[in-house]
């Protein structure tokens, strides 16, 4: 039966855009898509709102009795007006630099240069995306970039990058140490054509390292990430040569290379990813985490970045997950390395592992707040292509970003960038294409969906961009619930994500009020 008392709340069909409510093992909350705020409510509240967002704005058999509902429709619309909450405007169109000042950021330049040296590799990784399991992505080649290519696009970048910004120029493959050849010639002519402007990192499972290739990475202070899943056991699953047989001794002897290379001072630019695959258990987090912790070749304060395996998207046409499902399945949700940092933090009050989870929660931490709901929105978390990174192809294709797969091209080193490619595939297309769903999302502001993975060679992929979506929003629902955790019981862990003295203490009280 429905409720015919008043409440000071639209009834509306997209009504899970208005935020949600969810609990830690301690108290009950809502998150306001809004106005970004976070309120602590009772029991009785948050059985409340969980049915009004289930009934769209209604209360329908809540379970309570008529008096106890008329006192807490009361205690709630006092808290729509004071609080300006339940008044998340729907997002007609998004208004963010994309739309606004998209000509006038693209011509101010590049930051970082990616360079597709190769696109072959010596290991046939179980989970890499150029696996023969994932469609949208290139695949294994025997294609390797010529000095040419990279002269002109080195060329380009001088020409193009941002002028009072510090660049950052990297090798991709494939393996890169393939092209080693390549490597150190484009290194020599970019430190001629950028002076000590430019920086170098690359990516690498390091199998090839040599005395001699460790020296000049050494000599000129590349940051160098080593692909390392943790210990011979848990690498060698999946990290394979291609005659299957593991690459684990290979890829500590070509760690220990460049860390007997590089000086002191300079070894916290040797940092690891490891790549996450099934099971998921206490076990296998237990051992990665002992495994770093214990490695005398990697600095403590070395960069360890974490990631799970990039299995291709299998794209489906189906709605977002209401609110109300979305708390439900993820009540009985499966062990996970969220789950685990989470007991981490109950049991030894810290954070430990995971990067990814880090840069999850000082989303939270550092989230937009206002006292009177957003009138903007930007385009998801899209980087404006052409500006924060370049990649180029080994055949000289401009691409938006190295993770993105196939994807329409926005410029090749002959002709340049192509704007009007940027602004009809990344702009146009993909904002006209996501404002259905981004209108119905609570996490609209929390939102980390890029281009990255939602793309064909076609343009946006929607039935793609879904998956991402859905994969966002329970990350977010998660990351809710294990930071107002640890601001209940550890809040000094969280001081690190402050962006001033004073943020920390009042948003304590922001959210304890």
């Amino acid at each position: 039966m429905d409720d015919k008392r008043n409440i000071n709340i639209c009834v509306d069909d997209d009504f899970d855009r208005f935020g949600i409510p969810f609990a830690t093992r301690n108290n009950k909350y809502y998150f306001d898509s809004g106005t970004g705020k976070v309120l602590r409510c009772t029991e009785d509240m948050y059985k409340l709102l969980l049915n009004i967002f289930k009934n769209k704005g209604k209360i329908v058999d809540v379970g309570l009795s008529r008096n106890k509902i008329s006192d807490l429709i009361l205690k709630l619309n006092k808290m729509v007006a004071e609080e300006n909450i339940f008044k998340a405007r729907k997002l007609d169109f998004f208004n963010c630099a994309h739309i606004n000042n998209l000509k006038e950021l693209v011509d101010q330049g590049c930051r970082q240069l990616i360079l597709e040296v190769t696109e072959n590799c010596n290991l046939r990784c179980k989970y890499c995306i150029y696996g023969e399991e994932t469609e949208n992505f290139r695949g294994f080649g025997a294609r390797q970039m010529n000095f040419d290519v990279a002269k002109s696009a080195i060329d380009y970048f001088a020409e193009k990058s941002d002028k009072k910004q510090d660049l950052m120029m990297s090798f991709y493959g494939g393996e890169p140490l393939l092209n080693y050849k390549l490597i150190v010639m484009a290194t020599e002519y970019a430190k001629k054509k950028l002076g000590s402007r430019v920086t170098f990192n690359l990516t690498s499972n390091l199998t090839l390292m040599n005395k001699k290739m460790a020296k000049f990475f050494a000599d000129n202070s590349f940051r160098i990430t080593c692909s390392l899943d943790g210990n011979e056991e848990i690498h060698n699953q999946n990290r394979v040569f291609k005659n299957e047989i593991g690459s684990y001794e290979k890829t500590v002897g070509g760690l220990k290379l460049l860390y007997e290379s590089y000086d002191k001072d300079k070894r916290k630019y040797i940092g690891t990813n490891s790549v996450i695959s099934p099971p998921y258990n206490k076990e296998k987090f237990d051992s990665m985490d002992n495994f770093f912790n214990k490695l005398s070749f990697i600095d403590s304060d070395s960069p360890r970045s974490v990631s799970y395996e990039g299995r291709d998207i299998i794209a489906n046409d189906s709605d977002l997950l209401p609110n109300v499902d979305l708390i439900s399945a993820n009540a009985n949700t499966k062990f996970d390395l969220t789950s685990w940092e989470y007991e981490k933090i109950y049991e030894e009050h810290e954070t430990v592992f995971s990067d990814m989870l880090d840069e999850g929660l000082k989303e939270i931490h550092n989230r937009r707040i206002s006292d009177i709901p957003f009138v903007d929105s930007g385009l998801n978390a899209c980087c404006i292509p052409g500006i924060q990174r370049l990649y180029v192809s080994t055949e000289g294709n401009f691409f938006a970003c190295e993770r993105i797969g196939n994807s329409p091209a926005i410029g090749d080193v002959r002709n340049g960038i192509s704007f009007d490619r940027i602004k009809r595939y990344y702009v146009d297309d993909y904002s006209q294409m996501s404002k259905e769903n981004c209108k119905k999302c609570w996490a609209i502001q929390l939102c980390n969906v890029c281009y990255a993975r939602c793309f064909d060679s076609d343009g946006l992929d929607m039935k793609r961009k879904k998956i991402l979506c859905e994969g966002c929003r329970t990350q977010m629902y998660k990351l809710l619930i294990l930071y107002h955790t640890i601001l209940e019981e550890q809040p000094d862990l969280l001081l690190k994500y402050n962006e001033d003295e004073n943020y920390y203490e009042r948003r304590k009280q922001d959210e304890t009020n």
